[in-house]
C-alpha cells in the first residue's frame, strides 16, 4: 500500500521489471515509489492542473505526463527535474 497523494490517484505506471511505480494524482504531484518502501523516493510539483496521463521510458529514468492544463512534460527522475 502506498500514500502520500493528498487527491486521488488518476495515473500509474510501472517500470519493466515492477520495482519502481510512478504516479500522477488530482494533486497535480507525480510521486515515484520503490516496492516495498511505504514512503515515495521522489515527489514532483508537476503540473497545474491534474494530471490525466503518465508514462515511463528510458527504462524508468524518464517519465513524460500529461495534464488538464493541456501541457505535456517530461521529467527526469535521475536529477528530478
Amino acid at each position: 500500500r502506498f500514500e502520500g497523494h493528498k487527491k486521488s490517484v488518476t495515473a500509474v505506471a510501472t517500470t519493466e521489471d515492477n520495482r519502481k511505480i510512478i504516479s500522477g494524482s488530482k494533486d497535480c504531484m507525480i510521486f515515484l515509489w520503490k516496492r516495498g518502501k511505504a514512503n515515495p523516493e521522489l515527489e514532483i510539483d508537476a503540473h497545474s492542473l491534474p494530471i490525466t496521463a503518465i508514462s515511463l521510458m528510458n527504462n524508468g529514468n524518464r517519465v513524460i505526463s500529461g495534464s488538464e492544463d493541456k501541457t505535456i512534460k517530461v521529467w527526469d527522475l535521475v536529477r528530478g527535474e
